[in-house]
């Protein structure tokens, strides 16, 4: 029998900050690495040198660079890798995972290209994935490792895999709560990044405070429009998964806030990634939702703004022009 009981398939900020909580809930933990050097410095050092690299890990964290023996020693899967990866990972994990293990995804994005929810690419990808759900919810990877109050939303249509997971966290200050809308959490946890980038934006253009209200007002309006259309909840998107993770991602220390404000302050998007020195997933994500709102007749206009400048179809500086040239509409309307 295995000494470990989670695994976490990849370990960027995230993945080793929840690696972290596990730990401190009493767990033993093996982590998937694609880098020899990070599975390295882990197992000597108990240190990830690429990411949060000025926090000691618990000693019970351990790595590998083989996929499969974390799929073979750890019935509990944490998936931490970006978007664009996880048709890969769960095609290289199908064989290995059967209908005794747990899958949770912490992955905010969509498949690029049809735009499936990663739900959606696990179980066309896993033949036995039965049991699975999804994490989100305002958590910068840093306060979490560091064991700061922290809430997240797991969503599953399984009960007992809520169970499980909430017998499992004792950390004291790492809080879940619970949903069944799969879709809604999912969805939320995207967008929110692109109307991050906006606000972003607003500040890196001078725009000012009222102004900055206004998009991440009309950015959530469109993120429930959207979670809506595509069969979510509304009440998702005023929780932790929605109005929660947008308010942590509108401020300097997010990425995509940070992205946002490097393109008003006149970089190039290459310039601007560069600036906050790796990947953002709205980028993708915002121009997979223009191309479904537009199928599907939603207005977004606020995100289709952010899509237009990051392919340089629009100027930042006219995007306020055109959004308060739009015609007039009742406030309460979503």
């Amino acid at each position: 029998m295995s000494d470990f009981t989670v695994g976490v398939i990849g370990v960027g900020a995230f993945g080793t900050a929840i690696a972290q909580t596990f730990a401190r809930s009493g767990h033993h933990v093996l982590c998937w690495a694609r880098e020899k050097e990070v599975v390295k410095s882990i197992n000597k050092n108990h240190v990830n040198p690429l990411y949060l690299s000025d926090i000691k890990l618990d000693e019970k964290i351990k790595a590998t660079k083989t996929i499969e023996e974390v799929a073979q020693k750890a019935k509990v899967l944490i998936v931490s890798v970006p978007a664009f990866a996880n048709t890969e990972v769960a095609t290289q994990l199908n064989k290995y995972i059967t209908t005794d293990h747990t899958v949770i995804l912490c992955v905010k994005g969509f498949r690029e290209s049809d735009g499936a929810l990663m739900s959606e690419v696990w179980q066309e990808s896993v033949k036995n994935l039965g049991r699975f759900g999804v994490m989100s919810g305002p958590s910068y990877s840093r306060d979490l490792a560091l064991g700061k109050p922290t809430s997240v939303v797991l969503a599953s249509h399984n009960k007992d895999v809520i169970e499980q997971l909430d017998h499992m966290i004792t950390d004291p200050y790492f809080r879940m709560y619970f949903s069944d809308d799969v879709t809604g959490v999912q969805i939320a946890g995207a967008l929110k990044n692109v109307v991050a980038v906006a606000a972003g934006l607003n500040d890196g253009l001078g725009w000012g405070a009222n102004c900055k209200a206004l998009i991440v007002n009309r950015g959530l309006i469109e993120m429930a429009r959207y979670v809506q259309a595509m069969g979510g909840r509304l009440e998702t998107v005023v929780g932790l998964t929605g109005m929660g993770d947008l308010y942590l991602s509108t401020v300097e220390t997010s990425r995509n806030y940070r992205l946002g404000k490097a393109l008003g302050e006149g970089r190039t998007l290459e310039e601007a990634l560069e600036h906050i020195d790796g990947y953002a997933e709205s980028v993708k994500t915002a121009r997979i939702v223009t191309h479904e709102s537009i199928n599907r007749g939603i207005d977004l206009a606020v995100i289709m703004a952010i899509d237009g400048v990051f392919n340089g179809d629009i100027a930042g500086e006219t995007v306020m022009q055109l959004l308060f040239h739009r015609p007039r509409k009742w406030e309460t309307t979503i």
